[in-house]
């Protein structure tokens, strides 16, 4: 496995050296892969949301413009259907 040394803050040093004592890790590199690979699926998930606003964008495009009465239920409405895409996707992984 390839070694790379970092530098961290006091305060991540603390939480690195917390999450080890606590007995959840055995050492400082299961800790920091374990905010990488939680990093890494924020990403992904970040991604993925932005892919479904666009895809939702361009078949706005394609529909006949309605004016929209409530935004703020417009916006609810997207922010739903990203999260049941977000919640699919997190089952898709376990």
């Amino acid at each position: 496995m390839p070694t790379r040394n970092v530098n961290l803050t006091a305060e991540l040093d603390r939480l690195v050296d917390e999450e080890v004592r606590s007995g959840r890790f055995q050492n400082a590199s299961e800790v920091v892969r374990a905010g990488l690979r939680l990093y890494e699926q924020q990403r992904n998930d970040q991604a993925a949301r932005l892919a479904l606003l666009h895809r939702m964008l361009d078949e706005a495009d394609r529909q006949e413009m309605t004016p929209i009465d409530d935004i703020g239920a417009f916006v609810d409405g997207i922010t739903a259907k990203l999260d049941a895409e977000s919640a699919a996707r997190a089952g898709d992984r376990d």
